[in-house]
This record gives structure tokens, C-alpha cells and sequence, in this order.
């Protein structure tokens, strides 16, 4: 049984000294096609306030067996000072996150949620808690094991490993349908379709 390496996947917290790192797998988008990745994060109390953008940071390109591209950085946040006066980032709390990808050819795919993320936000939004450690720790440590142990048995039950393996290989089934027509890993009139729903969803929150 092959299972995913979820410790290098999604936000993940290096609470020694402040900085997360983020991995996704993007089959069939690769640098040398010209494509860039970068993540956009910002911090939960500043979602809604207009004059405070979220921060972008650039992915770097590899590729990792047994899914092939992979695309990841690690990004210093807490204790980092904000680029806007009056914002939250580098504070403990929830950040919420989104992937872009940019082809010279093709243009941008904005809000690509994560679909590792530990967590989930307002709009749609992948999100991870900083320091959410440090309030684990708070815990009795028998009671954290049984109820991570209740949710995994759960999610068994209700097939989540049958259910991924299955989303991955019709993921790669479509990617490699649309480079073989295309020679593109997107569709080019799909990729256009899902610029304009993706601009929709962010017009509404």
C-alpha cells in the first residue's frame, strides 16, 4: 500500500523556527513548459480588509516519485514583521492559502485550493493554524492519540484511501487526454472556463 507522504504535503508547521512549508503535486505542469507556481497567504482577521493583499511566495519545481511534478517552498511567518501596516501576519492564528499557476502561453489559473490542506476557511480557501502546536500540547496526550485514532478509522471505513488513489489516477488520466490533443496539460478552453468561475467565487467574499 502506497500512501501518500503527508508530512511534505499541504501547510506544514516547523515550529522550531517559524516557517511552513508547502507541497502540492501538479502532474503534467512542469517548469519546462514555462509554468510558475506561487502561494498566496494571508492572515485570517485580515481577509476583508481591502488594503491588505496576501502575500505571495514562488514554488520551486521537482519531481518526486510516484506522482512526478511537485512543486514546494518554505515561507518564514511567525514572528516575521507584516507589509502592510495594521496586519496580522506573523501573529498565531489561522492563514489562509491558495495556489496560482502562471504559463506565458496560457495565463494565470488562480485559486487552486489544496487538496491536503489540513484545514479549510471562508471561500472556499485551504488555511492552517500557526502555533496550532503549541495549543495541542495543552491537551491530555491519551485523549489526542483516541480521538486521532477514532477520526483515521472513520475516514477508513468511509473508503478516503480508495477514494484518493481514484481521484489521482483519473487526474492523471485527464491531463495526459489534454497533452496528447493539445500538447497542454489543461484543455485551453477549459483552462478559460475555470479563469472566469475562479474570478466569480473571489468576487464573492
Amino acid at each position: 500500500m502506497n500512501l501518500l507522504p503527508l508530512g511534505s504535503l499541504g501547510a506544514v508547521e516547523n515550529k522550531s523556527n517559524g516557517t511552513v512549508t508547502f507541497g502540492i503535486w501538479l502532474p503534467w505542469v512542469s517548469d519546462s513548459d514555462g509554468n510558475s507556481v506561487c502561494v498566496k497567504i494571508i492572515h485570517e482577521n485580515d481577509q476583508f480588509l481591502q488594503k491588505i493583499p496576501p502575500q505571495e511566495f514562488p514554488l520551486t519545481h521537482s519531481v518526486r516519485d510516484p506522482y512526478g511534478d511537485f512543486w514546494s517552498a518554505t515561507v518564514p511567518i511567525a514572528g516575521t514583521p507584516p507589509l502592510t501596516q495594521g496586519s496580522a501576519w506573523g501573529t498565531p492564528g489561522r492563514y489562509l492559502y491558495r495556489y496560482r499557476i502562471d504559463n506565458p502561453n496560457v495565463g494565470s489559473l488562480d485559486w487552486i485550493i489544496d487538496p491536503c490542506a489540513r484545514e479549510f476557511g471562508v471561500g472556499k480557501l485551504s488555511a492552517f493554524t500557526l502555533e496550532l502546536a503549541k495549543k495541542i500540547a495543552t491537551r491530555p496526550a491519551m485523549g489526542l492519540r483516541l480521538a486521532k485514532l477514532s477520526v483515521n478509522q472513520s475516514l477508513d471505513a468511509q473508503g478516503q484511501w480508495t477514494a484518493i488513489q481514484a481521484a489521482f489516477s483519473l487526474h492523471h488520466l485527464g491531463h495526459a487526454h489534454a497533452r496528447a490533443l493539445y500538447g497542454s496539460p489543461v484543455e485551453p478552453s477549459g483552462f478559460e472556463q475555470i479563469r472566469r468561475e475562479a474570478k466569480q467565487e473571489k468576487s464573492k467574499i
